[in-house]
């Protein structure tokens, strides 16, 4: 992979998107207009790059200088990014590295947005890291997102589907596994996770200690079907690390083939806090299936390109 540096006359990306960041009386585009008008779940009409936004070619890329934007690119690679406050945005990502983007653990500010992220099927991890995941398409993956590092997290918004994968893979759409310095103040809401990974896909999300504590952590008004088993994991027996706070809130769950969701009581014997999710045995498509995230909500605006680091 190449230094970003190497790529400075694309960093700006599309003469549109500059354009219309300069002059907000231009028309938005089509895809765009109904991320904002529309409420149902993400699909791929609603996420990734705006329709409208001219992508210039680029080969991978590695971050290293903080601030650091990438906007309206199409990138043949991995993106690598090792410096604080940089944003991916209006960008195609396809590569079979293991990590299509991959952020260095401790790095805060990192902002993926409105991005198509494509692992061709060879990729382990979508997004592989911590920080603000905004209306991103998802696919070709073993894994969605891979949370790394205790650095704070905002999920938001994203369409994760089509993973592909070797047929012994452990298919998840989300992972939150712990850190050594305490994995917190996660945030995942309104996405849209089928995990149809063959030959039987794992979850939509999987909360765990695998690696260290898990705190604070509220998963809400999210679309999760796992087909060929549980759409829901949340498993405290696989450490002796905490997992504290965690809230499943207000998420249209589709029945799998073993059911909902398998918990576990960590070694203290806490459970989540399961509230107002709704369980079904035949799910409707995302675009038509009941959805109460609030229009408030969704208008208030990105959440903050920092997270809280863990101690």
């Amino acid at each position: 992979m190449k230094s970003c540096f190497t790529f400075l006359p694309l960093i700006c990306g599309s003469l549109l998107a500059i354009a219309q960041s300069a002059n907000p009386d231009l028309p938005i585009p089509a895809r765009q207009q109904s991320q904002s008008a529309s409420m149902a779940f993400p699909t791929s009409a609603t996420t990734g790059v705006p329709d409208g936004v001219k992508l210039l070619p680029s080969g991978g890329i590695v971050v290293t200088k903080p601030g650091t934007v990438l906007e309206g690119l199409d990138i043949r690679g991995q993106v690598y990014i090792k410096a604080d406050n940089v944003t991916l945005k209006n960008c195609k990502i396809t590569t079979k590295d293991f990590y299509v983007v991959r952020i260095d653990k401790g790095i805060q500010g990192a902002v993926v947005q409105n991005c198509d992220i494509d692992g061709q099927g060879g990729s382990g991890t979508g997004i592989g890291g911590a920080g603000t995941f905004l209306g991103n398409d998802i696919r070709g993956v073993v894994n969605g997102i891979n949370l790394e590092g205790a650095v704070g997290s905002k999920i938001i918004g994203n369409y994760i589907h089509d993973f592909r994968g070797g047929p012994d893979e452990h298919f998840d759409g989300i992972q939150i596994f712990g850190d050594v310095g305490t994995m917190k103040n996660i945030e995942i809401a309104h996405n849209t996770i089928i995990n149809d990974g063959s030959p039987i896909g794992v979850s939509a999300i999987f909360v765990a200690n695998t690696f260290g504590p898990v705190d604070n952590v509220s998963i809400h008004h999210n679309y999760l079907s796992s087909p060929g088993n549980f759409p829901v994991y949340n498993m405290g027996t696989y450490t002796k690390s905490p997992i504290t706070n965690v809230t499943w809130s207000d998420n249209y769950v589709v029945k799998g083939y073993y059911g909902y969701e398998k918990i576990t009581a960590d070694s203290q014997g806490r459970l989540p806090t399961m509230t107002n999710n709704t369980n079904v045995d035949k799910g409707l498509p995302p675009e038509t299936a009941p959805d109460s995230y609030s229009a408030n909500k969704a208008n208030d605006g990105p959440p903050p390109t920092s997270g809280t680091k863990g101690k």
